[in-house]
C-alpha cells in the first residue's frame, strides 16, 4: 500500500482518507492507477456531484467497498502482499 498522508483536506473541504486519491480539479478526481506510475480520472458533470461522491466514498474508511477502483487496488496490493 502507498504511503500517504490520511485526512489531508483538498481545495473543496472534503477529507480524504483513501490512500489511493492523488488530487482534484474543478470536476475531476485523480487516483492511483492500477498500473505503475499511471493516474485512473473519474469526472463528474458538476462540482457539486464531484463533492457529494468524494463525502462518500472518498472521505470513509469503507473506501474500497464503495468505490470499485479502490477495491481493485486492494486486491492487487494484497495478491503482490500474498506472492513475497
Amino acid at each position: 500500500m502507498p504511503i500517504k498522508e490520511v485526512d489531508k483536506l483538498n481545495y473543496t473541504g472534503i477529507a480524504v482518507i483513501c490512500p489511493y486519491y492523488i488530487k482534484e480539479s474543478n470536476y475531476k478526481v485523480y487516483c492511483e492507477g492500477v498500473e505503475a506510475q499511471t493516474e485512473r480520472v473519474k469526472k463528474f458533470e458538476s462540482v457539486e456531484k464531484k463533492k457529494g461522491y468524494m463525502k462518500m466514498v472518498c472521505g470513509r474508511y469503507e473506501y474500497a467497498k464503495r468505490c470499485r477502483h479502490a477495491g481493485l487496488i486492494e486486491k492487487i496490493y494484497s495478491f503482490k502482499e500474498n506472492e513475497k
